[in-house]
């Protein structure tokens, strides 16, 4: 048998698959996808060279072989059992302590990461922690995910039952109503966060008030955070102005006091300028204005907008004048179906955009005066809409030259006809302006609708198996 070196070995095998692959490359009939052997495990490589490297089919390599070389891999591998995942199923308690020592006897010293989900019918959130905390004791973790209903349980992770210090990840959640993370029975009613020295990623999920004098947290540290709490526009720019190392950011501002805040005469812009994020989601009622007119982010890549109402003309200047702003780095960018009639306006300006994702029914809402739901047809809202934003787009060929997905989702079926017929026209100005330019065009209606349209297909078929004929021109 021919020896080879590792280094050697891999480079044979990159070679005989390059040239197996020529074939088929030149006949169309594979797009020629790159070799993952560096991704298999030496030891199953070394089992296989034997017989590869000197094409000898005398050997019969059995599956045990490999089966045994891979259990012995993931079973010695620490940090493949480092990862404890609970309250996804009915796990009896019996089984949840066997799964926990064997996850702690293979660790070993690796750092823990622990998830909780509340989905478990048979133990609650609170037995599953208790159960870690009686098996694991003072365990190191890294990570700590937990979503429960009781707000109490909340205590153990802030009164030195876990060992936090060199947690980098944590998620809390609660969608009980009337529990906040300010509920929690703590010495001086403060969550203090910053023993937690190495905290990176922060995710709370609340539905009551939050207080950052309360709660404190190394806010410099971070580079993720993800704050589910309904908070004052003013306390986010706050928080954000801390955050000076954030790389992505999803905040839930209320903004229904932020064109009052701006327009009043003793306001003063106080510029937060925030140098690594590449990732911003604001999800609201009312269009954000006041983080938009505050926030400078020099690097921003991806960016979405999440409202459900925009009131009169000029409400959208202050979010249309900051993602302008980030023009120059802005790839992705996600908007309300309400802003596709103000689109127009900064279309233009978005040369590098690569994905723009409309979510929601296109133009202005029911609540806009003169809108007809029962009125189909070109004269509806919705059928305005969706022309209005597509006709923008055709005459003006040019914009969006990068542009090479168009998302739309969450759409009614009313406009489904009108969307088919005006991504035509669009697609026809897109190749006269940029025949090879790849694009992709996804529609996808609104879940509900989804399930409603399935359900009346089910029934569809049911009466077509009794004989009744239903003949629909689609």
């Amino acid at each position: 048998m021919t020896l080879y070196h590792a280094g050697e070995e891999l480079t044979q095998l990159n070679d005989n698959h390059g040239e197996r692959m020529k074939p088929l490359r030149n006949s169309g009939q594979d797009k020629g996808r790159p070799s993952l052997v560096e991704n298999v495990p030496p030891e199953v490589l070394l089992e296989l060279f034997s017989i590869l490297l000197d094409d000898d089919s005398r050997n019969m390599i059995f599956p045990s072989h490999v089966c045994r070389l891979w259990r012995d891999l993931i079973t010695q591998s620490s940090a493949l059992w480092s990862c404890i995942t609970l309250g996804d199923a009915d796990e009896s308690e019996e089984n949840v302590f066997a799964f926990l020592k064997t996850c702690l006897q293979r660790a070993g010293a690796h750092p823990l990461s622990l998830s909780i989900h509340p989905d478990n019918d048979m133990m609650k959130p609170s037995a599953l922690l208790k159960a870690v905390l009686q098996a694991a004791g003072k365990s190191e973790w890294s990570s700590i995910s937990y979503d429960s209903h009781n707000i109490n349980d909340f205590v153990h992770f802030f009164d030195g039952s876990f060992d936090l210090r060199q947690v980098t990840r944590l998620s809390l959640a609660c969608n009980a109503s009337g529990q906040g993370i300010l509920d929690l029975n703590l010495p001086g009613g403060v969550v203090d966060m910053r023993p937690f020295t190495h905290l990176r990623s922060l995710n709370l999920e609340f539905l009551e008030r939050f207080d950052i004098t309360r709660v404190l947290v190394p806010w410099d540290q971070l580079t993720h955070l993800n704050l589910t709490v309904f908070i004052d526009s003013r306390l986010c720019v706050s928080i954000l102005r801390r955050c000076i190392n954030l790389e992505s950011c999803e905040l839930y501002p209320t903004t229904h006091e932020d064109l009052h805040i701006l327009h009043d005469v003793g306001y003063e812009r106080k510029l937060v300028r925030l140098p690594q994020l590449k990732h911003l989601h604001l999800t609201c009622y009312d269009v954000p204005s006041l983080l938009p007119d505050n926030l400078r982010c020099p690097v921003l890549e991806e960016a979405s907008f999440d409202y459900v109402t925009k009131g009169v003309d000029g409400h959208c200047d202050f979010l249309e004048s900051f993602i302008i702003k980030c023009r120059n780095t802005l790839l992705k960018l996600g908007l309300p179906g309400l802003m596709t009639d103000d689109f127009s306006k900064i279309q233009g300006r978005l040369t590098v955009l690569e994905e723009l994702t409309i979510t929601g029914p296109f133009g202005s809402p029911p609540s806009i005066l003169g809108y007809d739901v029962t009125t189909p047809g070109p004269n509806s809202r919705y059928d305005r809409g969706v022309r209005t934003f597509f006709k923008n787009l055709r005459e003006r060929p040019e914009s969006l030259p990068k542009l090479t997905t168009l998302c739309m989702l969450e759409q009614r079926p009313e406009e489904r006809l009108s969307v088919e017929r005006e991504v035509a026209k669009f697609i026809k100005c897109r190749l006269f302006e940029f025949k090879d330019a790849p694009l992709k065009v996804i529609f996808r209606l609104k879940e509900g609708d989804k399930e409603e349209q399935n359900q009346r297909q089910e029934n569809f078929r049911e009466w077509q198996a009794l004989g009744i004929t239903i003949d629909f021109d689609l």
